[in-house]
């Protein structure tokens, strides 16, 4: 989820950095920081027979507005992301590969203009970071991935000047992301809750399935 009261939501196939939880992400909750028992927004999780994620739905409880995001996958490999924003689509994601692993991701507009490019850089088989750059490669900031023992435990988002915006904190349960918690500088603004069913898959350092790299 970004700071505008959207919340904010990846592949990879090596298996140096895959778990195998017997969990499957269902939904996220949001509140806004002061108030945690009335949620702003929730998204649900949909799978295809292969445990791949085909579908997110966004649900915003103060605008009503809602949002899909629709997955096509070639072969195990995330191709694809349709966005929609109540029924209409806005835009569509392409993700390219480099030997298996994620590149970058160009969204297109419904003019097929290209409005975004967003590269990933990978160390020691981890995601580290995800950088935003213009169409004419004006830098736009970056989001930092930050590891300890090899587990994600936070990310910070910075702008094109090096100045850092939001700051979220991993709080897990049983090896499982349970909570997430975004600040601007020290102030706690919002609380992300996630609920899992049973169902072993193979997962990303974020516990998503490991073929799905749409991180938001």
């Amino acid at each position: 989820m970004n700071v505008k009261q959207k919340p904010l939501i990846f592949i990879l196939f090596f298996t140096l950095f895959m778990n195998t939880y017997p969990e499957l992400l269902k939904e996220e909750i949001y509140f806004n920081a002061d108030n945690t028992a009335k949620p702003i927004a929730k998204r649900f999780y949909q799978y295809d027979e292969n445990n791949f994620i085909i579908k997110i739905i966004e649900n915003y409880s103060e605008t009503n507005d809602i949002i899909e995001l629709k997955y096509t996958y070639d072969a195990e490999i995330l191709r694809t992301v349709e966005e929609y924003h109540n029924g209409s689509r806005v835009k569509y994601s392409v993700f390219n590969y480099k030997n298996g692993i994620p590149e970058n991701k160009t969204d297109y507009d419904n003019n097929e203009k290209v409005v975004l490019k967003r590269q990933f850089t990978f160390k020691t088989n981890q995601l580290s970071e995800i950088s935003d750059f213009l169409p004419n490669g004006v830098y736009l900031g970056k989001r930092v991935f930050n590891y300890t023992s090899g587990i994600l435990d936070s990310e910070y988002t910075e702008n094109e000047i090096g100045y850092r915006m939001v700051h979220r904190v991993y709080t897990r349960a049983n090896g499982l992301i349970v909570k997430v918690e975004m600040y601007i500088r020290d102030r706690l603004i919002r609380v992300i809750e996630r609920k899992y069913e049973k169902h072993e898959i193979k997962e990303n350092q974020f516990d998503l399935q490991n073929n799905f790299w749409d991180i938001r």
